[in-house]
């Protein structure tokens, strides 16, 4: 360990700007009184939150958070079940820990988690979403609403892991914006995020906002669209995207939708693979397409570099965009004529 001298020095130096905050936590915040013995997490239940799957506890949640941000601390959700019928509004540098948390909505027009134009926000941990959709119903075409699980719009450097969205009439996770930080790395990352039972399992809107994402290991099975983007240069790495109405979906956003899908699995939707108006180039590699139906719409520019395709029908409409398309070391089960080999 440290010599006790220079243990002591370290103490002087910074004990009284934590007394200072302590302080200032018991004077805004009573409920805080032993915040200094928490290992600097507040938690819901010490403003109120009941984790019964029937007690509306959005005050509480709120109120953890502002205590987090007045005190430098994160928030930590312990395992339970919560009802959350107010959307709670992330600030800049949140630190949000779910320990198992499931947190639902009754209301169909609500977002649960809400980022807009904020920073350096993360949220750990294991969380699950749900929505109002009932278990058991057809989804083949539900009322979209604005009921979203995750929602952020032009945020910047936000770190999301392991949240799974269940069960929502709108988008389980949506990230998008017209603007945002133009320092293209700073852009969000999203870990073993999955969704199910959702009209949209997962949305990236085509702006700037939207842009430069990384979604590592997603998992979405069940929606009537599995993942759809139209935000361009996102990257999405690994993952399993099957047994959606249509799997993933492409469409043109303001750059025409270039991006990266690289050892994804695409297999048993009605449609693993829906592209249209993408011109500038959008890459697979070592993808596997299996069973289902592909399509696409006045494309140019897709490539697919290994992997598989085996799928049951093809479609391919020409447009005034169209141009080749290309196939390099992909295993072919199935008819490729829109293709250039």
């Amino acid at each position: 360990g440290l010599p006790k001298d220079i243990r002591d020095q370290i103490t002087a130096a910074f004990t009284p700007e934590i007394v200072a905050v302590n302080e200032a936590s018991r004077t805004s915040f009573p409920a805080l009184e032993e915040t200094a013995n928490l290992g600097h997490s507040v938690t819901p239940q010490m403003f109120g939150a009941v984790a019964d799957n029937s007690t509306d506890c959005a005050a509480a949640f709120a109120s953890a958070q502002a205590a987090a941000n007045a005190t430098g601390a994160s928030v930590l959700v312990p395992r339970g079940k919560y009802v959350v019928n107010s959307t709670i509004n992330f600030a800049d540098e949140d630190t949000w820990i779910f320990e198992g948390a499931t947190v639902r909505t009754t209301l169909n027009t609500n977002k649960i988690f809400s980022g807009v134009g904020v920073r350096d926000v993360s949220i750990l941990g294991h969380l699950t979403l749900r929505g109002t959709f009932g278990a058991g119903q057809a989804i083949s075409a539900p009322a979209t609403t604005a009921e979203t699980g995750l929602y952020l719009e032009n945020c910047t450097r936000v770190t999301v892991e392991n949240v799974r969205a269940f069960d929502f009439k709108g988008v389980g996770i949506h990230v998008l914006g017209s603007t945002a930080s133009t320092v293209y790395a700073n852009k969000s990352k999203f870990s073993e995020v999955s969704a199910q039972n959702c009209t949209i399992g997962i949305k990236a809107d085509a702006g700037s906002g939207g842009e430069f994402c990384t979604w590592t290991n997603p998992h979405v099975a069940g929606c009537t669209t599995g993942l759809e983007m139209s935000a361009a240069n996102h990257t999405v790495t690994g993952g399993i995207i099957a047994s959606n109405t249509t799997g993933i979906k492409l469409r043109s956003g303001p750059n025409h939708l270039h991006g990266i899908f690289d050892g994804t699995n695409v297999a048993h939707n009605g449609t693993n693979l829906d592209a249209l108006n993408v011109t500038l180039g959008h890459t697979f590699t070592g993808c596997h397409f299996q069973h289902g139906s592909m399509i696409f719409q006045n494309c140019a520019r897709l490539a697919f570099l290994g992997g598989r395709i085996d799928v049951a029908t093809f479609q391919n409409t020409s447009g005034a965009n169209s141009g080749p398309n290309y196939l390099r070391g992909v295993e072919l089960a199935s008819a490729v004529a829109p293709f250039a080999l």
